[in-house]
């Protein structure tokens, strides 16, 4: 499971006009927090659909460029996802005061995009909710506000 990070994380790439990564191909199929809180809800009320692993996914699989091509949409200028490697991206997340856990976690969400560890989609939102797991689209017109900043220089 690899939720959508938070809104502040998606106003900061929109209003810089991009973030950066080292997986441009691979895709993951994320998923909103708001689905991963109904199935802990589900599964807290109804303790039968517990008791083991519970693999959790959004509705589809999307690479990162792709995902910065919705988000374009909502500020109507282009939103872009930087390709770089991971000394360049290691280094740039040091020097900004991120602490290493965190820039190493970052680091192998992209490695395991690339080898389509999180590419696959699953329908347990809906099995344990009723309802279908929220796609990327909705989770950018529900934040839009957020995205819609201006760039900065």
């Amino acid at each position: 499971m690899y939720a959508w990070p938070r809104r502040s994380w998606y106003a900061s790439a929109s209003a810089a006009d991009r973030w950066a990564g080292s997986a441009p191909t691979g895709p993951i199929a994320a998923i909103d927090t708001r689905d991963v809180s109904a199935v802990a809800a589900a599964v807290m009320l109804q303790p039968e659909l517990g008791g083991g692993t519970i693999e959790l996914s959004g509705p589809e699989a999307l690479t990162f460029p792709q995902m910065a091509a919705r988000f374009s949409a909502v500020p109507g200028r282009p939103v872009r996802y930087a390709v770089a490697d991971q000394a360049s991206l290691r280094a740039g997340r040091i020097a900004a005061g991120i602490p290493d856990w965190m820039v190493d976690i970052s680091l192998g969400i992209d490695t395991a995009m690339e080898a389509n560890l999180n590419a696959e989609v699953t329908d347990t939102v809906l099995r344990y909710t009723g309802r279908a797991a929220r796609p990327i689209d909705e989770f950018i017109r529900d934040n839009r506000e957020a995205f819609t900043a201006t760039p900065q220089s």
